[in-house]
């Protein structure tokens, strides 16, 4: 079979995560050159987790605090729920922003911008309730900031071009997808490429906007009650094989692009075997060993029983 066949048959698509966006076009190929559309929709469940936002202890970037949120990088190293751990770089800058404009303030019963947050007006989930506590939005919505979001911004580092992320897992994983948004333009084109660990392309995911205006700024945070747009696209790539090493993120905005929560599946069912150790564990053996014993000794003494003559009466 194919890769071109692997990829048609295991990639189910995706685009978007909540709201109505079905003119949002996705396509899947072996190669950029080659995309065929996909139906839009998610390709595989999710086994693993990586917010951005959760504490630096926990493997995420923290909260998304001022000055530290804008301290722009080209590196960061993160890890899942499960330990997967993640080299992301990018030819730009990597910034921590929440998803909001406002957040409501019981004490003054109002809504008031964040102090001393990073925030991006966007188009995922973003608090909407008056309430100091949650949910606080669509989504049943844990952060009164709104979604936790990874943007690459700033274009001192490569002036003028196209945005682009590397996310680089310290073991191939078979499947990984995330809601993206551009930071400027209404409209825009993503490109996921998937790689494998000698660097070969395993195959290419797009989504394309197509007149949705589900890029850049969500006008309804800006009102109040806030009304989220919510509806960014999600993109992905899955892989059967379970051979994903790296994937690179590119998108057509030259101002940048913003990723929420990473879903990943980084292994199969039944899980595969330890590559250190290819034998199965010892333990169910013996477990299965000794059931059998009981099962022949049972069986045995049932013959026996059946054997033994008849006493005289």
């Amino acid at each position: 079979m194919t890769v071109r066949t692997l990829l048609m048959l295991a990639l189910g698509g995706t685009c978007v995560s909540t709201l109505s966006a079905s003119s949002v076009l996705c396509s899947t190929g072996p190669t950029a050159g080659s995309l065929v559309a996909t139906s839009c929709a998610q390709a595989f469940t999710s086994t693993d987790f990586l917010n951005w936002g959760a504490p630096v202890w926990e493997g995420g970037l923290g909260e998304a605090y001022l000055p530290g949120a804008t301290e722009i990088d080209q590196l960061a190293t993160v890890a899942t729920n499960n330990g997967l751990i993640i080299d992301a770089s990018t030819n730009m800058g990597l910034v921590r922003a929440d998803n909001t404009v406002y957040s409501w303030d019981s004490a003054t019963s109002r809504w008031v911008a964040p102090a001393n947050l990073n925030t991006f007006a966007g188009h995922f989930d973003a608090p909407s309730y008056q309430t100091s506590s949650a949910p606080y939005g669509p989504n049943n919505l844990q952060s009164p900031y709104g979604d936790d979001l990874l943007g690459v911004t700033g274009g001192a580092f490569d002036p003028g071009a196209d945005p682009s992320l590397t996310l680089m897992f310290s073991q191939t994983i078979y499947g990984v997808s995330f809601d993206v948004s551009s930071a400027s333009s209404a409209n825009f084109i993503a490109t996921l490429d998937a790689y494998g660990s000698s660097g070969n392309l395993l195959g290419v995911y797009q989504v394309n906007s197509n007149g949705t205006g589900v890029g850049g700024t969500c006008s309804g945070l800006s009102s109040t009650p806030p009304v989220p747009c919510n509806n960014a696209p999600l993109i992905q790539f899955y892989d059967p094989e379970g051979r994903i090493a790296t994937v690179v993120l590119t998108l057509n905005d030259t101002n940048g692009m913003y990723i929420d929560e990473l879903g990943l599946t980084s292994f199969a069912d039944p899980a595969p075997l330890d590559p250190g150790n290819p034998e199965p564990p010892s333990a169910p053996l013996i477990g299965a060993g000794l059931i059998v014993v009981a099962l022949v000794a049972k069986h045995t003494s049932r013959k026996r029983q059946t054997q033994q003559p008849s006493s005289s009466r």
